[in-house]
């Protein structure tokens, strides 16, 4: 018999029964999904590839399915869009509180410019940003709010638009 873990009363236990009963509640938990995985599940939230039998592998242990989840960033962040409407607002309040930046060309395309954020500070180092986007999407201007930081803190920020693969035919 197992050493008791508490004398008296109706919370005796044994060290036997209190192994037992914490392993069948882990057990329990790892096979019923969490409240935060079924809300998930009915909002839409999950994350990763959609449920699907496992096809032939085209990479590594990937399915098709799977490697192309890998591929799309929204599988990984259902709500990206939160994120990205957010930094919208947060960009449009740093330009609103710095001004607009000075917007310079660097290459042949319209897309390739630089958008820059200047300090006063002399001889101030310059932090050049280029967002995400999978060399698919988005705009520097999504991106100015980190502007503020940079430039208080005495650097300049440099956000720079590029074009996407396919206008820019696969040539980076």
């Amino acid at each position: 018999m197992g050493r008791r873990m508490q004398r008296g009363g109706k919370n005796d236990m044994t060290r036997r029964t209190a192994l037992t009963t914490t392993a069948a509640v882990a057990a329990t938990a790892a096979a019923v999904p969490s409240s935060r995985v079924r809300a998930a599940e009915e909002r839409g939230c999950l994350i990763g590839p959609p449920p699907h039998p496992k096809g032939p592998l085209v990479f590594m242990d990937y399915d098709q399915i799977e490697l192309d989840a890998a591929y799309d960033q929204s599988a990984y962040a259902p709500l990206g869009y939160q994120i990205t409407a957010r930094r919208a607002t947060n960009s449009e309040e740093a330009r609103r509180r710095l001004g607009q930046p000075r917007r310079e060309s660097y290459g042949p395309t319209e897309i390739e410019k630089l958008d820059i954020f200047t300090t006063r500070a002399p001889n101030a180092p310059v932090l050049v940003f280029v967002h995400g986007g999978a060399w698919l999407s988005g705009v520097s201007s999504g991106f100015h709010f980190a502007a503020e930081n940079f430039v208080t803190a005495g650097a300049h920020y440099v956000a720079l638009d590029f074009i996407a693969i396919e206008p820019a035919g696969g040539d980076l």
